[in-house]
């Protein structure tokens, strides 16, 4: 048997009414359109939103042979008995702007690069990194406190089990941040803080030879066999030899923020 004209029935008022099969179709069609707009629209926002994300490399000045003192983390052996350490870098508007990181700027992600395959051992290392928005125009002192550095900074990334993999160049190792930050103009700090004491015996397999270049007065630092005696940076020559205008390279990935900074 074939039923031909069937309306769906709807009840009004207590009165059943025979709703026209042709609006019903009518109906259900208006339905989907508005399904299928609204699916529409959310995945266009969803591209734009990633076509804003932009990943560029900082690596101003002349490269230099790399090396395991120029950080974010120091590490110089298998066996050294420094295993912790700090580090501090300046950025300034002009080389942020030179990388397309203007005022209002949202930072979501860091990374830096080592040119050899040394991995961390065990559960790995206490990591944690700070950004701070800065009017400083260098870091022309021979030495400074960690406490000043550190100073309204806001850490934006912390992982107390931090494995360091055998990623080498040209590949960096990424650090997606657990609090983005904002950049509002003039210069940026970039400090790090590294422990690796929870891991008994030798905590990596060899050295950390991270890529850097020479620009002036951009870095202090310094490294201990623990965190608590690193109350002081210095920007030349200590414990972890000479690191004297040292910059590693870094990768940052930002997106163009919607707070109406200008």
């Amino acid at each position: 048997m074939i039923r031909i004209g069937v309306a769906p029935i709807k009840k009004i008022n207590n009165f059943q009414v025979a709703i026209p099969k042709t609006s019903f179709i009518n109906y259900q069609t208006l339905v989907m359109r508005k399904f299928y707009t609204l699916l529409l629209t959310c995945l266009f926002i969803a591209i734009a939103a990633t076509s804003l994300s932009q990943t560029v490399i900082i690596s101003t000045g002349t490269a230099g042979t790399p090396a395991y003192n120029a950080g974010p983390i120091y590490r110089s052996s298998a066996s050294s008995a420094f295993d912790a350490s700090r580090y501090c870098y300046l950025y300034t508007a002009s080389e942020l702007s030179a990388a397309g990181i203007t005022a209002g700027s949202v930072i979501s992600l860091v990374g830096w690069v080592k040119n050899n395959t040394t991995t961390s051992l065990g559960v790995g290392g206490i990591f944690r990194i700070y950004m701070k928005n800065t009017s400083t125009a260098d870091f022309n002192l021979a030495s400074e406190t960690w406490a000043n550095l550190n100073g309204g900074a806001t850490m934006v990334y912390e992982n107390l089990t931090q494995v360091i993999p055998a990623t080498a160049a040209p590949d960096y190792i990424d650090f997606p941040l657990t609090t983005n930050f904002i950049y509002t103009g003039g210069s940026l700090e970039i400090a790090t803080e590294w422990d690796i004491n929870q891991v008994s015996g030798n905590p990596t397999t060899a050295t950390f030879d991270l890529l850097w270049s020479t620009v002036t007065d951009r870095i202090y630092g310094t490294g201990n066999s623990t965190l608590p005696p690193i109350t002081t940076l210095t920007s030349t020559t200590n414990s972890i030899s000479t690191i004297h205008n040292r910059s590693p390279f870094i990768k940052i990935t930002y997106s163009v923020a919607t707070t109406g900074i200008d």
